[in-house]
Parts: structure tokens; C-alpha cells; sequence
């Protein structure tokens, strides 16, 4: 089903994530955005992208604060997009 892949890809974005010192190349993104994509506007894709955004901060900008590359800024701007929760409707009568 979408939501156990969805939790599959997001154990392997954690996992990529703490590799990443051991230079396992950025799996982690590749892993986390498929999370965020398999189950838009889900609790999960919520935490897959604050993981996502966390390390390409980290990646891009260390501790030195700054603006991110705008291509990335654009990948993180939309992938927030999908992962944001949607608001219920008004319920109908």
C-alpha cells in the first residue's frame, strides 16, 4: 500500500541520513522526497520533509546561515507545498 511505502521510504531516508558522514552520497533526499510525493499532505510526509529541509540546510549551509542555491530553494519550497497538512472542509449537513 502507499502508506507502508511511504513509511519504508522515509526508515530509508533516516537511515541515508545518519550515513551521510560516511559519504553515502545524498540518498537521503532522493529518499525523502519520495516519501513526501508517496503520501502528500500526511503526518509522515510532514516529518519526512522537516528531516529533508534540517539536512539540506545543514549540507548547503552549515552553520553559516545564508540563502540556500535557488534550485534547491525551489525543490524545498515545493516539496513544503506537498507536505503541508490540508485543512478538513466544512462538513456538510
Amino acid at each position: 500500500s502507499a502508506a507502508v511505502r511511504a513509511q519504508a521510504l522515509a526508515w530509508l531516508g533516516l537511515a541515508y541520513e545518519k550515513l551521510k558522514d560516511v559519504d553515502i552520497w545524498a540518498l537521503y533526499a532522493t529518499y525523502d522526497e519520495a516519501c513526501i510525493e508517496a503520501t502528500p499532505h500526511s503526518l509522515l510526509a510532514g516529518e519526512c520533509f522537516a528531516r529533508l529541509e534540517r539536512a539540506l540546510k545543514e549540507d548547503y549551509l552549515g552553520n553559516g546561515g545564508g540563502a540556500l542555491p535557488a534550485d534547491i530553494e525551489a525543490k524545498v519550497t515545493r516539496l513544503r507545498a506537498l507536505a503541508a497538512p490540508i485543512a478538513p472542509g466544512p462538513t456538510k449537513l
